[in-house]
């Protein structure tokens, strides 16, 4: 009896602890991380980009869009996107297709300027 009991207990704690430890949310306004620099280009980012996710999956929402059933699409590096990011201010990359684990990169005048990167295997309230 003992034992269940213990087991009652250090299930819950067990995975709460795992959630709070696995949970990311970190801003860069400074210095490099996640192999990507603050003041890199948006070239030397996307070069980065490959590097850091070729043979990955790695889902970017999907500009062409119809529907939310076709909301994110995997990269494609052999596509040419690198000009479709070229354009963009802000780039959103996601690990999963439930859209929990995330990389974004913010652009000032061609320059990176914050990463924020954003893991959590729960949903806050």
């Amino acid at each position: 009896m003992a034992k269940v009991a213990l087991m009652l207990i250090a299930i819950p704690i067990v995975c709460v602890a795992f959630l709070y430890l696995s949970y990311i949310n970190d801003y860069v306004r400074s210095g490099s991380a996640y192999g990507f620099r603050i003041g890199a280009s948006k070239v030397e980012c996307y070069t980065a980009v490959e590097r850091e996710f070729r043979g990955k999956n790695v889902y970017i929402v999907n500009p062409t869009r119809k529907s939310t059933a076709d909301f994110l699409r995997k990269i494609d590096f052999d596509r040419g996107e690198h000009v479709m990011f070229y354009s963009l201010d802000r780039w959103d990359f996601y690990f999963d297709e439930r859209l929990a684990s995330s990389l974004e990169l913010y652009f000032e005048n061609d320059s990176l300027v914050e990463i924020h990167r954003k893991r959590a295997y729960f949903e806050f309230p």
